[in-house]
């Protein structure tokens, strides 16, 4: 009878140890979830950091961390928690999406096509895994593959509008516009207080030399988003072809003040100052041009040296010069 309960005593002695080193880590990770809901990335890093110190085995930890680590720029240390998880954790479909997504804006498409791959193995229902092995199936040209996956995610779950719209922008790679705008027309239906169907639209009628219809498009947009400067430009380069100057003036306008603003809340923006400049040039202010292509440069020259193999970076700032 002694041995016995010493046995559970023992046994009531390992839980309460677990249990306990268990509380401090699920602390630090809620205090690293709400950091990075308040968007104070380097603190949820910080406390990320300390639940794993705590339980090296904590798959959620490295997820939340690698999550931070991608809204703060540092790309390479988000692989590496992605990665951890994967080990701890081989079935999670969420870690190979995540770190074929950052593969993909490396420019590492087979790497990003294998982990989506990978998961859709693990969790062949998993919509996201579909999309994003389209996407980048669509970036490296392969339009027929990318359509495929963007397609069974739709038979998967009918009503998801972006594998709607995603298979719309593949029917206009192939220049199938008219499957294109039926794509983006049910991601409308399905999402209509979402812009991207509407963009996509928008883009096809611009295709089709349709402007009255981008623009209708395009003004659904900026009434959904006032702060979206691309419907502004769109806009304003339908009314450039329709000969009326004046409007699209203004519309290239409208764009650089919402360019403006969000150059002043993060400077580091180097798309903005590069779509600043095509407005400015636009409107025949040159000099304004030519200071924000070179703002552009210097920003993306920042972003390369901060993470050299991010592919994105190279290619906005050839497309700059």
């Amino acid at each position: 009878m002694r041995a016995r309960l010493s046995w559970q005593t023992a046994v009531v002695h390992i839980a309460l140890s677990l249990w306990a080193s268990a509380l401090p880590a699920t602390e630090a990770l809620e205090r690293g979830k709400s950091n990075f809901d308040e968007g104070d990335y380097v603190a949820a890093i910080v406390a990320y950091t300390e639940a794993i110190s705590i339980d090296p085995k904590r798959v959620e930890a490295y997820l939340g961390r690698a999550g931070a680590y991608e809204r703060h720029a540092e790309f390479g240390r988000a692989i590496a928690d992605y990665t951890n998880a994967i080990r701890l954790d081989p079935k999670r479909a969420e870690a190979y999406i995540r770190r074929g997504t950052l593969y993909e804006n490396e420019g590492r498409y087979d790497k990003a096509i294998a982990d989506c791959t990978e998961a859709v193995r693990v969790a062949p229902k998993n919509v996201r895994a579909y999309n994003a092995r389209g996407t980048a199936n669509a970036i490296m040209g392969k339009i027929d593959n990318a359509i495929a996956d963007f397609s069974e995610a739709i038979i998967i779950d009918p009503e998801n509008a972006e594998s709607h719209n995603n298979r719309g922008w593949g029917f206009r790679e192939k220049r199938d516009l008219d499957k294109a705008i039926a794509d983006h027309s049910e991601a409308i239906r399905l999402d209509p207080k979402g812009v991207l169907g509407y963009d996509g639209r928008a883009s096809v009628y611009m295709m089709k030399g349709e402007y009255d219809k981008a623009i209708a498009d395009l003004g659904e947009i900026v009434w959904i988003d006032p702060k979206s400067s691309m419907a502004y430009i769109n806009r304003g380069t339908c009314y450039k072809e329709k000969g009326e100057k004046a409007k699209a003036k203004a519309d290239y306008t409208l764009a650089i003040a919402v360019l403006t603003e969000a150059i002043r809340l993060n400077p580091e923006y180097a798309s903005e100052y590069y779509d600043r400049a095509m407005c400015y040039e636009e409107i025949g202010e040159m000099a304004k041009a030519k200071a924000d292509f070179e703002s552009a440069i210097t920003t993306l020259s920042r972003a390369i040296q901060l993470s050299s193999g991010y592919a994105t970076a190279y290619f906005e700032r050839g497309y700059a010069y």
